[in-house]
């Protein structure tokens, strides 16, 4: 099965989330921002980890879903384990394998939406 590749950033000077393309920038990003430590300044950029959410939400790194767990909902943060495995992991340091889950749903960012990271007690 081929995995989409897709990409997407969040500006730091303009505080927005950008679509961004590797192959095709966006005319507005002007290619000085691609030059090494001038574009790790101004862009953080998140992978799509080729799943969707049980809305149809695409889930890229950094994003903030709602699962139901042995105790209920609680919020976790999308992250890319070092094994190369899509993880969903937790303040507290557990982790799961995204694609086990079901009922998975975005309900934000860690860029836009920190405030919902403080849920997760």
């Amino acid at each position: 099965m081929n995995r989409e590749i897709k990409f997407r950033a969040w500006d730091k000077v303009q505080d927005a989330m950008v679509n961004f393309d590797i192959y095709n920038v966006p005319p507005y990003v002007g290619q000085t921002h691609l030059e090494g430590e001038k574009f790790e300044r101004k862009y953080e950029i998140m992978q799509y980890t080729g799943l969707k959410d049980k809305n149809g939400t695409e889930i890229y790194e950094g994003d903030i879903v709602s699962y139901k767990g042995y105790m209920g909902n609680k919020n976790y943060c999308v992250i890319q384990a070092r094994s190369g495995e899509w993880r969903i992991d937790n303040s507290r340091g557990g982790s799961v394998l995204i694609y086990v889950l079901e009922d998975v749903e975005v309900i934000g960012n860690i860029y836009e939406n920190p405030e919902l990271l403080e849920r997760d007690e």
